[in-house]
């Protein structure tokens, strides 16, 4: 399970923004993959294919509405549940699908917000990955930045909000708006998708 916040903003990610990002992050990994995600209009589930090749399927647990002033961002805190793969689960899944190219740039966070080496994360232990993400779909480009806590439940909310005070205090670019109304999951996103023509689509 993990708690995790999400923006999407239209576009390519602006310059300044990498190199904030970048710049100050002294362990992350940059990984390109191709998921393919079912548009099935559930904002609550996410079925896909990872690498286009490995089922996996999420579902959203709870959600709420929070604004962090001191952090100067509001948006969606979701808790989801993964399984991985999930080929007995995602048997059923429809015959519309979407490739998501993806460019992710990958940080990682301790419980107390310091960063730390990405690995493997300890099943008892709470910390936060942050991320970049440049989407493209079909012709349609975008970019994402999250949240994404993970360990026990009862310290997930509080790695968060200690990752946030780290990685957005005091130098954020003016670039990096994070308001409610561009905060949402890939479910989420892909639910208000009725797959428009310029989107790659496969059966």
């Amino acid at each position: 399970d993990t708690l995790e916040l999400r923006w999407f903003t239209a576009g390519s990610i602006p310059t300044e923004i990498v190199d904030w990002f970048t710049d100050r992050g002294q362990t992350g990994v940059v990984e390109q993959r191709c998921d393919t995600y079912s548009l099935d209009e559930r904002a609550d589930l996410g079925v896909k294919l990872r690498f286009g090749v490995v089922p996996e399927l999420k579902e959203c647990l709870a959600a709420e509405s929070i604004a962090l002033e001191d952090a100067r961002l509001a948006g969606r805190l979701e808790t989801w549940r993964k399984w991985s793969p999930a080929d007995q689960l995602v048997a059923s899944a429809g015959d519309r699908w979407v490739e998501v190219h993806k460019t992710i740039t990958k940080r990682r966070f301790s419980a107390q917000g310091q960063e730390v080496a990405i690995t493997e994360p300890l099943v008892l232990e709470a910390g936060t990955d942050v991320e970049i993400v440049a989407v493209t779909m079909g012709d349609v480009e975008m970019w994402s930045f999250a949240f994404a806590a993970y360990g026990p439940s009862s310290e997930r909310c509080a790695a968060i909000a200690a990752c946030c005070k780290t990685v957005l205090a005091p130098t954020t670019p003016a670039s990096l708006v994070l308001t409610a109304s561009s905060s949402a999951s890939y479910p989420g996103l892909l639910a208000t998708i009725a797959a428009p023509p310029d989107l790659t689509l496969t059966s």
